[in-house]
């Protein structure tokens, strides 16, 4: 068992990383389009403070990624073209670029319009500012909407077709630890 990438592999470490952001992304954008597509009521109120939540708990783990990645670089690159190498380091980067930018924008989506960050009941983060700024909440709230739809639903359907490209066309174990 590798706990630290090796420039053939990704270790434990990385593997677990990166399912753990994976899947909380994967709710964060999940109870982002619910509460899109809700009308007005206390279940939508109740999916966005989920959804505030969950981003509240996702950030260090989201932090933790991009370090960890910075730090270890992206290992296997040995069997692929340089085009292949390019694409995969483009993807990688714009993909944590955009899931950093969403802890962001999410935290000042709600603090611009001097709400606070709540944390599932148990406490809630005061906004810094002591009014409402509109052109920056403006700002934030198109961001955190454009980059979490359209941008990362792309960045995240490229790295999984590029994951099953692996898997069934190059035959590389991408899911067992070598």
């Amino acid at each position: 068992m590798n706990l630290k990438d090796t420039n053939k592999s990704y270790g434990e470490i990385s593997l677990l990383n990166h399912w753990l952001v994976a899947t909380l992304v994967a709710v964060l954008l999940t109870l982002g389009f619910v509460y899109g597509a809700l009308p007005k009521s206390e279940a939508r109120e109740s999916v966005i403070n989920w959804h505030a939540s969950l981003g509240l708990l996702a950030i260090p783990f989201i932090v933790w990624r991009i370090i960890w990645r910075v730090k270890s670089g992206f290992p296997g690159d040995q069997e692929k073209s340089k085009l292949e190498i390019s694409i995969k380091k483009t993807t990688h980067i714009l993909l944590l670029m955009a899931i950093g930018l969403q802890i962001i924008t999410g935290p000042m989506y709600l603090w611009t319009e001097v709400e606070p960050l709540p944390f599932f009941g148990l406490f809630e983060i005061p906004s810094p500012f002591s009014e409402k700024i509109e052109w920056l909440h403006e700002t934030v709230e198109a961001l955190h909407k454009y980059v979490a739809n359209p941008l990362l639903i792309i960045l995240l359907s490229l790295h999984f077709l590029a994951a099953l490209k692996n898997i069934f066309w190059n035959k590389r174990k991408t899911f067992v630890q070598k």
